[in-house]
């Protein structure tokens, strides 16, 4: 996703589809109404862009509005929005010479000037102009004769992102973590720098990261104790998280954020991290002295513990299942349907090493929501999976050749075998033969081991001799190596290892 902050620097685009709106928490709702633009954009063979405002125009038309709260700042939106396969983000300096653009000066001087747009996705309620006179019907007024498609959204998809917005603040404020996450779609975060605190919880054995805001507005959930993520360069750590007062230190202090990292030595002093807020553990409640407050921290660190020790960590993390094709237009249609289907825990993600069949626009007409990446030339099968890792931000990546056929609940249990050992690194499913099923595949059927001499084998084939499957490795044992036709394995660590080497295969032929 390009990011542009200038009007005047924006370049041409093509077959322009825009869609315009605030996308505060950018949660599920937004995520339908993303789809649709992609999907519109793909039927025009052009480029989907979204367009917001900085700062929320609330802001700048009340001053200093009541009970106004942002789910997410804007760098968080930034993030966010860049998950979702968006070709372009416009952010647009809202200021009050702009908020007194009359509403044809709004769809003529500033969507028509700078987008050239061939379609518009817009609510009914979608207003602008000042005193908000413009609507729906004036821009299909004005714009149809000039041959631009407006697409009203569905007002049920309108009335959900509302009511979602609604329920996501509300939730915040009692402090219903479960239910704000349901409805976001990932964990609720504060993004912050470290910054030095007054180190009372050094003193008593619970060290913290103490988190300075950007944004005044930032919505913050109801004070108390959490169970929490924190995500540092990409890696994901457990803790507990304080939000409060501090009312064991002093009278009318500041509201802080800290977060005490488990088994987290590392000095993180002007280090952004995310503070992601996973389950709410108790109320913020006010203790006599500090060997009260030692002691609750024990009870709380033990509770943030047990809640850990009893959920499935699936839900926490990101998955990316990816798949890299070049001219593999016959693979995509036999294999993607499938995938699709049983793939309900992932992003499927392909990234296209430069096809010259009609992979891509076989892609694109009949799978618009499939998150595509599409690389200049051939990296070769383990360039293009290293350009293609370093390009997406999921916790947990899968490796998918393209021409592998996955079953019901094939992703599960390779899910829960690597969240519930941090000590794992690595898993791949057993892969059968597609053709003879009762044999295993031939380029590594169940992972495997390497010799003395260097020599790779593997569970299902020693030499040129295959196996049939008789259940011999359905239960999970540590290997030397999984296959690179199916594995998963954690981002982080495989950034970390500098991914495949490249000059083992520069060219991947077909």
């Amino acid at each position: 996703m390009q990011i542009h902050f200038d009007l005047n620097s924006l370049p041409q685009f093509n077959n322009a589809v825009i869609t315009i709106g605030s996308f505060d928490g950018v949660h599920l709702g937004h995520k339908t109404l993303l789809d649709q633009v992609k999907a519109v954009a793909s039927k025009h063979h052009g480029e989907s862009i979204v367009i917001t405002f900085d700062p929320h125009p609330r802001l700048v038309l009340e001053g200093q509005p009541k009970n106004f709260a942002l789910l997410t700042n804007l760098d968080e939106k930034v993030s966010l929005l860049s998950k979702h396969g968006i070709d372009h983000l416009v952010i647009v300096p809202f200021t009050k010479e702009f908020s007194q653009l009359s509403a044809t000066s709004y769809l003529h001087n500033f969507l028509l000037h700078y987008f050239k747009p061939t379609a518009i996705v817009v609510g009914y309620d979608h207003k602008y102009g000042t005193g908000r006179v413009g609507d729906f019907d004036l821009m299909r007024k004005e714009l149809n004769p000039l041959g631009i498609e407006i697409i009203e959204i569905d007002p049920l998809l309108i009335e959900q992102i509302a009511i979602s917005s609604s329920a996501i603040r509300r939730g915040l404020e009692e402090g219903k973590m479960r239910t704000v996450n349901e409805q976001l779609g990932y964990p609720f975060f504060i993004r912050g720098t470290v910054v030095k605190g007054d180190q009372i919880g050094r003193r008593l054995g619970f060290p913290t990261a103490n988190l300075s805001l950007k944004d005044p507005y930032k919505a913050i959930p109801l004070n108390g104790i959490y169970a929490a993520k924190v995500k540092i360069d990409n890696t994901l750590y457990d803790g507990m998280a304080y939000i409060g007062h501090r009312p064991v230190v002093g009278n009318n202090l500041a509201r802080v954020i800290e977060v005490n990292i488990f088994n987290f030595e590392v000095d993180l002093y002007d280090t952004e991290i995310d503070l992601q807020l996973i389950e709410f553990i108790r109320k913020d409640v006010p203790l006599s002295n500090l060997d009260e407050l030692k002691n609750q921290l024990f009870k709380d660190k033990a509770e943030v513990i047990k809640f850990y020790s009893k959920t499935s960590n699936k839900t926490l993390y990101t998955t990316a299942v990816i798949v890299l094709n070049y001219n593999g237009l016959k693979h995509l249609k036999t294999y993607l349907p499938e995938l699709i289907k049983y793939t309900q825990d992932a992003d499927i993600i392909i990234a296209d090493n430069g096809s010259t069949d009609d992979s891509v626009a076989f892609l694109q007409s009949e799978y618009p929501e499939i998150q595509l990446l599409l690389f200049d030339k051939n990296y070769g099968f383990c360039g293009g999976y290293n350009k293609a890792i370093n390009l997406i931000t999921q916790d947990l990546v899968l490796l998918l050749n393209s021409d592998v056929r996955v079953t019901s609940g094939w992703l599960e249990p390779l899910l829960e075998r690597l969240l519930s050992n941090e000590q794992v690194a690595i898993v791949q499913p057993k892969v059968l033969n597609d053709i003879q099923k009762e044999l295993f595949d031939y380029a590594g059927g169940a992972g495997g081991w390497i010799d003395d001499l260097g020599y790779p084998f593997c569970k299902g084939r020693i030499f040129d001799d295959i196996e049939k499957d008789e259940h011999q490795y359905d239960n999970a044992e540590q290997v030397f190596w999984a296959s690179g036709a199916a594995m998963l394995i954690r981002r982080s660590l495989y950034i970390k290892a500098g991914g495949l080497e490249e000059g083992f295969l520069h060219i991947w032929k077909k």
